[in-house]
């Protein structure tokens, strides 16, 4: 597939693997890297994009910045990679069916979340297949500020208010997923549901 490179640039799109799937996301490494450049996302995530099956669409591809062989070679590297299984003959892209990114209607016209309101979040460095509790700590127009329940604030990150890693009070249960309880001198603050504040953002 698509993904783009290690600065984030939707213009430079360089070659993906799936190398792991769990539930709703999927495990993708950046090729021509090493396995650092690995990163969990949601399976409908617009930033994928499928390949092409003519030489025209390979060519599309780039090379990602810290690309670890000589960029002479990328061609031959991308020939390699991009080649029918040896033992099935079958394709290794994945089907253009298969995508299909959130329409951009559904996105929410500005930022309606607000300093205090509670969420589930997942953190994108440490993602174990779980999601976490959270607050949010700060708010700009295209920004949130996300800090995880029970640990310190060096763990916020800060996202844009259309972040799909940021979920409302009740998603990880709707959806069979599990939830790491926030920690406090070693013991769990998730113990009244009462106190927390669903937020589900307005139209």
């Amino acid at each position: 597939m698509n993904i783009p490179g290690p600065s984030g640039s939707s213009a430079m799109f360089c070659l993906g693997t799936v190398v792991n799937v769990y539930k709703l996301w999927l495990c993708v490494r950046l090729e021509g890297l090493d396995n650092s450049h690995e990163k969990w996302i949601f399976c409908d995530d617009d930033s994928i994009q499928p390949i092409g099956d003519s030489a025209e669409d390979h060519m599309k591809l780039n090379p990602p910045i810290g690309f670890i062989h000589h960029h002479g070679t990328f061609p031959k590297f991308l020939e390699q990679h991009l080649r029918p299984d040896d033992e099935t003959g079958e394709s290794m892209l994945c089907p253009a069916e298969w995508f299909h990114p959130i329409s951009e209607s559904l996105r929410p016209a500005r930022n309606f979340f607000k300093v205090g309101q509670k969420v589930e979040a997942i953190d994108q460095r440490s993602f174990n297949g779980k999601t976490c509790p959270a607050t949010i700590v700060d708010t700009t127009k295209s920004q949130i500020q996300i800090h995880f329940d029970g640990w310190n604030n060096g763990y916020d990150i800060k996202e844009p208010y259309t972040t799909r890693y940021v979920m409302p009070v009740g998603w990880s249960q709707r959806n069979g997923v599990e939830i790491s309880p926030p920690k406090s001198g070693g013991k769990s603050v998730f113990t009244n549901r009462k106190q927390i504040r669903t937020f589900v953002p307005g139209p």
